[in-house]
């Protein structure tokens, strides 16, 4: 119970210091430093479950009708062009993840007309930063038609 507490109380600093974020972009390298500084032990546990949820931001917005190019689009406004080069390479894995069977052919032309794409490091400043704008500039984005179907999920990808 006491270990739940605290990865609870973790999860609404890290949800807070998103918050932040949205209000304060620029502000974001200043908080990934204070998040993998003052969590101590726990920084690595922090950091994955931010870069997962960065994830399923990602599979879900695209499952909620968001294209590639139009989630690259929203980032690049909302944050700058090293997140939204964050969010490409996460929809390249989404891709590569389905295999060549799972992917609408649609799908793949957004894939392969993407900008380059940038590895994450969730345990750097550098990395933790850019997962935190990725996550602020898509939470709240509303769902969109679907008219190319994404490929399956993270979580229902085997």
């Amino acid at each position: 119970m006491l270990l739940e507490r605290a990865d609870h109380d973790l999860m609404c600093w890290a949800s807070v210091l998103v918050s932040l974020v949205v209000a304060n972009p620029e502000h974001a390298g200043r908080f990934a430093e204070a998040l993998l500084t003052r969590t101590g032990s726990r920084a690595e546990w922090l950091s994955i479950r931010l870069a997962r949820t960065m994830d399923l931001l990602v599979d879900g917005h695209t499952t909620a009708g968001w294209l590639p190019s139009d989630l690259i689009r929203v980032v690049s406004r909302r944050a700058d062009a090293e997140a939204a080069a964050v969010v490409a390479s996460a929809l390249r894995y989404q891709a590569h993840r389905a295999g060549p069977q799972g992917v609408d052919p649609e799908w793949q032309e957004e894939i392969d007309e993407l900008p380059p794409g940038l590895d994450v490091d969730p345990f750097t400043r550098a990395g933790l930063r850019n997962i935190l704008l990725v996550i602020a500039a898509l939470r709240g984005l509303p769902p969109l038609p679907v008219i190319v179907t994404p490929p399956p999920p993270l979580a229902r990808c085997a």
